[in-house]
Order: C-alpha cells, then structure tokens, then sequence
C-alpha cells in the first residue's frame, strides 16, 4: 500500500478526506462538517481528538459509515463542479 493511500485510510477512519478544490488545490476536510485543518493538525491523534470533542456521537462509527460519507460527498462536490 502506497503512502497516500495508507494515510487516506486513516484519515477516513477518522472521518477526514481528501479533496480537490475547483482551482485544482488539495486539502483535507471531514465528512460532518465543513472545517477544513492545516497540515500540522493532520497526525491521526489529533484527527482522534478532533472527532471526540466536535463528533462524539460518531466516534464510535465503522469505516463503512465514513466511507459511505466520502462517497456521498464526493457526489455533491462533482456535481457542483459540473454545474
């Protein structure tokens, strides 16, 4: 498994994504919100803090429901950006 592939799933374990902005520029947001962090704010253990103290009715959620998040997110995003 490939670096960025390995950091996306934990990232997703904790509800974060990767997504590319309209101008063409990465950054990391969660599912359940729309707070964008910086890069120093991306290590898994703040990730975990994040989401225990912002989300902590869904901390407890399997990667199928994060994943599904993604999914749905993902759909928004390009339809938007079709549009």
């Amino acid at each position: 498994m490939t670096q960025k592939k390995k950091r996306n799933k934990v990232h997703l374990e904790y509800g974060f994504i990767d997504t590319v902005n309209g101008e063409g520029i990465s950054y990391q947001h969660t599912t359940m919100c729309v707070v964008i962090l910086r890069n120093e704010a991306l290590r898994p253990s703040r990730l975990q803090r994040y989401l225990q103290t912002k989300h902590a009715g869904n901390q407890n959620k399997p990667l199928a429901f994060f994943k599904a998040r993604k999914t749905l997110e993902t759909n928004i995003v390009n339809r938007h950006l079709r549009n």
